[in-house]
């Protein structure tokens, strides 16, 4: 299922209240015990975002409650969303904000595509960058 919206062209990772939208969907990820979480930043490497998150998932309700949160604090904010891919029972969710994109995978699809692998130019990032 593929969703898009352009409902607000404000850039994901801007700062709003103490903790940036970056951070905060790490704090979610923390929050809803996702796995081998890896904040990568690929400015420089690519112009389609700055950050990536990738994470490990074990269940399509984990996914969609890590969704839900995201979801809700980007409205919250105010900030705009390119668009969301592979919900409903999907091994593999994309949320991309402009300047974040998050990848949520299953276990198996998350060895089979290594993102992190593939875009090992980048810079890892602990959790405090923003």
């Amino acid at each position: 299922m593929s969703e898009s919206s352009q409902e607000n062209p404000s850039p994901a990772v801007a700062a709003s209240d103490d903790v940036s939208f970056v951070n905060f969907v790490r704090q979610v990820l923390d929050e809803k015990r996702a796995t081998d979480v890896v904040w990568l930043d690929v400015r420089g490497i690519t112009s389609i975002a700055d950050d990536f998150m990738i994470a490990t998932v074990t269940s399509s309700p984990q996914a969609s409650a890590i969704v839900d949160a995201c979801e809700k604090e980007r409205k919250r904010r105010g900030l705009g969303r390119l668009g969301v891919e592979g919900q409903s029972g999907s091994t593999w969710v994309l949320l991309d904000y402009g300047d974040l994109i998050v990848h949520l995978f299953m276990p198996e699809q998350r060895e089979y595509y290594a993102l992190e692998h593939m875009w090992a130019d980048a810079k890892r990032v602990e959790s405090d960058k923003a």
